[in-house]
C-alpha cells in the first residue's frame, strides 16, 4: 500500500495512457470488429481452460490407439502371407545351408533329376511327334495292308495262299490245236485268251475268285494293286503271283507311308496333351548329368533354377486348368487351350544393385546400369535369354530393381506359343504365382501350316510367339539362412544385411 500511495501518479498516468490506448483502438478499429475480436479471445480462452481442466482426451487417443493397433495388425499380416507366398522348400531335406551328410549332394541331385523329369507332367506335356513314333505308325500301316491283301508271315517272308483248284482245268496249248478240239477247248474252257467264260472267267477265277470277291477291290484286280488301298502309283504295276510270293510294289515302300503315319502321330500326341514340351521349355543346371560331386554353389543354383521352373509349370498349367473346365472332354486339349507350347525357360544370374557403379563393366553407366554376378552360373556363360530377349541386367527394365537389403533379384525369360487372346491372363497368373513382375514382353504371328509340319497342332485360333521377360524377388530372411556360405562369399558386399524383418516393428 505504501508503495502504491508513492507511486499514484505514475500509475495515474498509465491508467490514463492505457485508456488514450484502447479509445484509440476502438477508433481506428470500430466497435463490432473489437468485439468480435474479443469474443474470439475469450473462446480460445475458454478452450484452453477446458484442456487444463481435461488434459486427457481419452476417446480420442483410444481411437487412435485402436486405429494404429489394426493398421499395424493389417501391415503385419500383409507381410506374413507375402512370406508364405514367396516361401520354398528345398529338395532335400540336409542340404542347405551345410550338407549334414557325405552322400547329401548326390541324394539331392537324385532328388533334382527325378523332379525336374516330373516337370512336363505339371502342364500336362508331351513332345512332338518323334522320328520312332512315326516308324512305328508305318509298321502299323505295312501290318494293316498285308491284313488287307491276306498275306501272312511265314518265317520272316510274306506269302499268300495259293490259288484254289478250279474243276475242269486244263492247260493252255498252242493255237496249233486241231480243229476237232476247238469244241471242246473255245467256248467251253478257254475263249478269248483262254480263261474266259467256260472255264475261269465267272465261274472260276474272275469274279468269284479274284475279281470282285476275292482279291479284286481288296488289292489285286485293276492292274495288280489299284483300289485295293495302294492307290494310282501301283495300278499299273506288273506282277503275276510267283513262287508263292508277293510280288514286287505290294506293299508300298515306306517313303510313300510317311507323309500319312506322321499326321497320324501328329494327331495322338495333340490329343493326349494340354503343352508342348521340349528339352529347352526348362532351365537345368548341368550337373544332373554329371557324375561328379556337386558342389554347394551348383545345389543352390540348381534349387533355384528349380524353384522357378516349378512356379512358372504351375503359373501355366493354372492358366490353361481355368480353360479346360469351360470346354466339352472331347477339346480339353492342347488345338482348344490357350498355353500351347512351352518353347523355353531361361533363368539369369543374381541381379546386382543399381549403384553407381556398374560391376558387370558395361551398360549405360552413370549409375543406371547393373549386371549380374557369377554366383547361379558358376562363372559359366548361361542361356541369355529366349529369341532376343537380353537377360540378367536393368537395363531395360522399368523397376531397376537389384540386390537389396530386403531381397534378391534374379530374371527369367520365356517363350511361348499361346493363344493370342490369352496373353493378359498369362501375365496375371505369372504376376500371382509369385512376387514375378513381368518387365519386357514381344510377339509374333505364329504359321500354323509351318508349325504343322514341324509336327506341332496348334489348332484354328491365331496363335503368337511371344517372349516375356520376368523379374523374381526372393525375400533374403526367407533364402539367405539357407544359403551356402559359398554363395554369400560370392555375393560379397552387394545389399547391406537385413531382410524383411526390419518392416517389422
Amino acid at each position: 500500500m505504501d508503495w502504491v500511495k508513492k507511486n499514484w501518479i505514475l500509475l495515474a498516468c498509465g491508467l490514463i495512457a492505457v485508456a488514450a490506448i484502447g479509445i484509440g483502438v476502438w477508433t481506428l478499429m470500430g466497435f463490432d470488429q473489437v468485439r468480435s475480436q474479443t469474443q474470439s479471445i475469450a473462446d480460445v480462452a475458454s478452450q484452453l481452460d477446458r484442456v487444463r481442466n481435461n488434459a486427457a482426451n481419452e476417446q480420442m487417443i483410444s481411437e487412435a490407439r485402436q486405429h494404429f493397433d489394426t493398421a499395424f495388425a493389417g501391415t503385419k499380416k500383409a507381410l506374413e502371407e507375402a512370406l508364405a507366398v514367396n516361401e520354398r522348400q528345398p529338395l532335400q531335406e540336409g542340404v542347405f545351408p551345410t550338407a549334414q551328410a557325405p552322400d547329401s549332394g548326390y541324394q539331392f541331385r537324385l532328388a533334382y533329376r527325378q523332379a525336374v523329369n516330373e516337370l512336363p507332367q505339371v502342364l500336362r506335356g508331351g513332345r512332338a511327334p518323334s522320328g520312332e513314333m512315326v516308324q512305328q505308325i508305318i509298321n502299323r500301316l505295312e501290318d494293316k495292308h498285308r491284313k488287307q491283301l491276306k498275306f501272312q508271315v511265314v518265317g520272316g517272308e510274306l506269302n499268300v495262299p495259293q490259288a484254289p483248284d478250279v474243276s475242269g482245268y486244263v492247260p493252255r496249248v498252242s493255237r496249233a490245236v486241231p480243229a476237232d478240239m476247238r469244241g471242246g477247248m473255245d467256248r467251253g474252257n478257254f475263249d478269248r485268251g483262254g480263261m474266259d467264260r467256260g472255264g475261269m472267267d465267272r465261274g472260276g477265277m474272275d469274279r468269284g475268285n479274284f475279281d470282285r470277291g476275292g482279291m479284286d477291290r481288296g488289292g489285286m484286280d485293276r492292274g495288280n494293286f489299284d483300289r485295293g488301298g495302294m492307290g494310282a502309283p501301283y495300278s499299273r504295276q506288273p506282277g503275276a503271283l510267283t513262287a508263292g510270293r508277293t510280288p514286287e510294289g505290294a506293299i508300298p515302300p515306306r517313303e510313300v507311308l510317311l507323309p500319312q503315319a506322321q499326321q497320324i502321330a501328329i494327331y495322338q500326341v495333340a490329343t493326349a496333351i494340354w503343352t508342348y514340351t521340349g528339352e529347352q521349355s526348362f532351365m537345368v543346371h548341368p550337373m544332373v548329368e554329371s557324375v561328379e560331386r556337386p558342389t554347394p554353389v551348383d545345389l543352390w543354383a540348381a534349387q533355384m533354377f528349380y524353384w522357378i521352373d516349378q512356379d512358372v509349370a504351375q503359373a501355366l498349367r493354372n492358366v490353361n486348368e481355368q480353360a479346360a473346365a469351360q470346354l466339352p472332354e472331347d477339346q480339353q486339349w492342347v488345338a482348344h487351350l490357350p498355353v500351347k507350347h512351352l518353347v523355353s525357360l531361361d533363368i539369369s544370374d543374381y541381379i546386382t544393385s543399381s549403384a553407381d557403379r556398374d560391376i558387370s563393366g558395361g551398360g549405360r553407366g552413370g549409375g543406371f546400369s547393373s549386371g549380374s554376378m557369377s554366383v547361379l552360373h558358376g562363372g559359366q556363360a548361361g542361356r541369355s535369354g529366349s529369341g532376343n530377349m537380353a537377360i540378367g541386367t536393368t537395363d531395360l527394365s522399368f523397376t531397376g530393381r537389384g540386390r537389396t537389403g530386403e531381397y534378391d533379384v534374379v530374371q527369367f525369360a520365356l517363350n511361348l506359343v499361346i493363344d493370342a487372346r490369352a496373353l493378359p491372363r498369362v501375365l496375371t497368373a505369372l504376376a500371382k504365382q509369385n512376387f514375378y513382375t513381368p518387365i519386357t514382353v514381344q510377339y509374333r504371328d505364329v504359321n500354323m501350316t509351318a508349325a504343322r509340319e514341324r509336327g506341332y497342332l496348334y489348332g484354328s485360333e491365331p496363335a503368337i510367339d511371344v517372349d516375356i521377360v520376368c523379374e523374381a524377388l526372393f525375400f533374403r530372411e526367407i533364402y539367405e539362412k539357407m544359403m551356402p556360405e559359398e554363395v554369400k562369399a560370392r555375393l560379397g558386399g552387394e545389399g547391406a544385411a537385413g531382410g524383411a524383418g526390419a518392416f517389422r516393428r
